[in-house]
């Protein structure tokens, strides 16, 4: 079940710290009346960006920066888990709660990605 929730929480979705981005921002952390959110590109409509937001902590996001958990555990881990649309240009925000149960696995990072994904080179491959 969603539960609509007052949008303004969280500001104008502006990053502080964009972590991926493609012709826009797709993971980024912001800030809003002294609250620190990560924000994470769930889906894309014609109409409407949907993101996943969770609340966060300096630590938290250290964690995450840090590569020390999977963004799809990130993302599952948080309590209450936010699903927010927008719609850009004037039309408002909206947002619920939400039970990551209620949605596949197609809305979430496959299992094994981090944050900074990086792929080592072996010796040989670089020959």
């Amino acid at each position: 079940m969603w539960q609509p929730i007052d949008a303004s929480i969280f500001g104008e979705l502006r990053p502080v710290t964009t972590y991926l981005y493609y012709d826009g921002a797709r993971s980024f952390s912001i800030e809003h009346n002294g609250r620190k959110f990560y924000v994470h590109q769930c889906d894309e409509e014609m109409e409407y960006c949907t993101y996943w937001v969770q609340e966060v902590t300096d630590h938290d996001l250290d964690l995450l920066e840090s590569n020390s958990i999977t963004l799809k555990n990130f993302i599952l881990s948080a309590k209450p888990l936010y699903l927010v649309r927008d719609y850009g240009g004037d039309k408002p925000l909206e947002a619920f709660i939400v039970d990551a149960k209620d949605f596949s696995d197609a809305h979430f990072p496959n299992e094994g990605v981090y944050l900074n994904q990086q792929s080592e080179v072996r010796e040989e491959d670089s020959l």
